[in-house]
C-alpha cells in the first residue's frame, strides 16, 4: 500500500492549463461530502496513534486531495492537503511532504492564487531535489511552467517545460514526456506559432494513446482543436472537441468538461452560430462557478462578451468584458487582462464611445509591451508574440482617426511598427534594464528625424476590427490560451 501511494503521490492531479500527469493509477477513493469529510478526519486522527497509522492516514488524505482536484473540489483538496502536510511533517516523512506541497500548489493555482502556488511548488521542488527524486522534480517543474504561462512569462514557461522534458526522457517516463510535449505546444500556441503547436500536440497524443492514458488523450485532442480553430479550420476543431467532451464526462473531469464546452462555444462563434455559441459558453460559466475555477469563469465571460459584440448588443458585451477584466486583475492573469482590454475596446468603438475606447486600448498596449519585456533576448519569441498583439495597435489607430487625431494615430502606427525592432537594438547595445526606459516616438520626434535625414515618410496601415478569442487548453493540464481571434476568447 505504501509503495503504491508513494508513487502515485507524485503524479499530482494537475487539473488546469497544461498537463496533468496521471500515468499511474490512483486509489479509487469514495468522495466524502464536506460535513462527513470533517468528521471522518477527526475520527481517523483520534484512532491513528502509531507512526505507521499516522503515515497511512496522511497517505489517505493525500490521495483524497488528488481525487478532489480531479472533481474540481479545489477548496476541499486544500483542506485534505493541509491535514496531510501536518502529519507528514510530524513523522518526518520528506517524500510525502514533497508530494503534498506540490498538490497544495496545484490547488492554489486552480483557484487563481499564483503567488501561493509558486510558493508551494518551490518548497516541493527543494524537497524533491534534496531526496534525488527526479520524477517528483519533473512534475513540479511542469507545474511551475504552467503558472508562469498564466503570468505571461513564456520564456520562463518554456524553460521549465524543457527541463521537465529532459528529465522525463532521462528516466524513461513516457507519461511525463507526453505532458511536457503538450505543454510546450501550448506555449508555442500563445506565441502564435500554431503549426509548431500542432506538431507538439500530435506527439503528445501519440504517446497518450500508446500508454492508454485517456485523460492525456483527451487533453491532446482539446489542444489540437484549439490550434486548428486558430488556423481557421473550424470543422476540424469541432471534431476534436467533440471527441474530447465524452472523454471528460466519462472520467468525471468537470474542469476539462467546462473547458471543452467553452472551446466549442468559440468554434461556433467563429462559424457565426451565435445562439449555439452562447449556449455552450453559459454552460462553461456554470461549471466554472460550481468548481471555483476563476480563470475559466473569466475566459468564458470574455468570450460571451465577444458573442454579444458580434450580435450588436454592446451594453451586454461591455458588461461581460468588464467582469472579465475585474477577475483577471484579481488573480493576476496579465495575458487575460490584455485580451479583455482589446475586446472591450472593440465593443466601445462600435458603440461610439471613442474616448473610452482610446483609453482602454492604450492600457491594453501597455500590458502587451510589459509581456514582451519578459521574453528577454529571444528575438523569435518577441516577433511571434508581437504579431499576435499588433491588432490592438491597429485598432487604436482606427479609434484615433475616427476622432480626427491624425498625428496621434501616426505615433501609434510607428510605435507598433518599430517597437520590436527598438527592443532588439536596446538589448544588444544597452543595459538589461534599459528596456523599461524606452520612450515611444511622438510626432515631433518623427518629423525631426525625417528632416535630419532629408526623407519623406509615408505610412500605410491596413486596419481590421478584430476581437481576441480565448481558447481554453487542457493538455494534461491545460487551461486557457491566447490566440488569434484571441485565445482568450475561446
Amino acid at each position: 500500500m505504501r509503495s503504491q501511494v508513494g508513487l502515485r503521490a507524485f503524479i499530482t492531479f494537475l487539473a488546469t492549463i497544461l498537463s496533468v500527469d496521471l500515468g499511474f493509477p490512483t486509489v479509487d477513493w469514495q468522495f466524502i461530502q464536506n460535513s462527513k469529510f470533517s468528521s471522518a478526519i477527526q475520527n481517523s486522527q483520534a484512532l491513528a496513534q502509531t507512526p505507521a497509522e499516522r503515515e497511512a492516514e496522511a497517505d489517505r488524505l493525500l490521495e483524497q486531495g488528488i481525487e478532489q482536484q480531479k472533481k474540481g473540489q479545489f477548496r476541499a483538496s486544500l483542506q485534505s492537503g493541509q491535514e496531510a502536510l501536518k502529519i507528514y511533517r510530524e513523522i518526518a516523512d520528506k517524500k510525502g511532504e514533497g508530494a503534498v506541497l506540490n498538490n497544495l500548489g496545484e490547488a492554489y493555482r486552480s483557484l487563481g492564487d499564483y503567488t501561493r502556488a509558486i510558493e508551494f511548488y518551490q518548497q516541493s521542488l527543494a524537497v524533491d531535489r534534496s531526496l534525488g527524486n527526479r520524477k517528483g522534480e519533473s512534475y513540479v517543474l511542469n507545474n511551475l511552467g504552467i503558472v508562469h504561462h498564466h503570468l505571461g512569462d513564456y520564456a520562463k514557461a518554456i524553460d521549465y517545460f524543457e527541463q521537465r522534458l529532459t528529465i522525463a526522457r532521462e528516466i524513461r517516463d513516457r507519461s511525463g514526456e507526453q505532458g511536457a510535449l503538450g505543454n510546450i505546444g501550448i506555449v508555442f500556441y500563445s506565441l502564435g506559432n500554431y503549426v509548431k503547436a500542432i506538431d507538439f500536440h500530435r506527439q503528445s497524443l501519440a504517446i497518450a494513446r500508446e500508454l492508454g492514458d485517456r485523460s492525456g488523450e483527451g487533453a491532446s485532442l482539446n489542444n489540437l482543436g484549439i490550434a486548428y480553430d486558430s488556423l481557421g479550420d473550424y470543422s476540424r476543431a469541432i471534431n476534436y472537441y467533440q471527441q474530447r467532451l465524452p472523454l471528460a464526462r466519462e472520467l468525471g473531469e468537470r474542469h476539462a468538461e467546462g473547458q471543452v464546452l467553452g472551446n466549442l462555444g468559440v468554434a461556433y462563434m467563429d462559424l457565426r452560430d451565435y445562439p449555439k455559441a452562447i449556449e455552450y459558453l453559459q454552460q462553461r460559466i456554470a461549471i466554472a462557478r460550481e468548481i471555483g475555477d476563476r480563470l475559466g469563469e473569466a475566459t468564458a465571460l470574455g468570450n460571451l462578451g465577444n458573442a454579444y459584440t458580434s450580435l450588436g448588443d454592446y451594453a451586454k458585451a461591455i458588461d461581460y468584458q468588464q467582469q472579465r477584466i475585474a477577475i483577471a486583475q484579481q488573480i493576476g492573469d496579465i495575458e487575460g487582462e490584455g485580451t479583455a482590454l482589446n475586446n472591450l475596446g472593440v465593443a466601445l468603438r462600435r458603440s461610439g464611445k471613442l474616448a473610452e475606447a482610446e483609453k482602454t486600448l492604450g492600457a491594453g498596449i501597455q500590458i502587451w509591451e510589459s509581456l514582451r519585456q519578459k521574453l528577454g533576448n529571444n528575438d523569435t519569441y518577441k516577433v511571434s508574440v508581437f504579431e499576435q498583439q499588433a491588432k490592438t495597435y491597429r485598432l487604436l489607430q482606427q479609434v484615433l482617426i475616427a476622432q480626427n487625431k491624425i498625428n496621434e494615430a501616426l505615433e501609434i502606427a510607428e510605435r507598433g511598427r518599430a517597437r520590436a525592432f527598438v527592443e532588439l537594438l536596446m538589448t544588444r547595445v544597452a543595459s538589461p534594464n534599459a528596456l523599461t526606459t524606452i520612450t515611444p516616438p511622438n510626432i515631433q520626434k518623427i518629423q525631426q528625424i525625417a528632416k535630419e535625414q532629408n526623407a519623406t515618410l509615408v505610412e500605410y496601415s491596413i486596419i481590421v476590427d478584430s476581437l481576441e478569442k480565448k481558447i481554453e487548453n487542457k493538455s494534461k493540464n491545460q487551461n486557457s490560451i491566447f490566440g488569434s481571434s484571441s485565445p482568450q476568447v475561446k
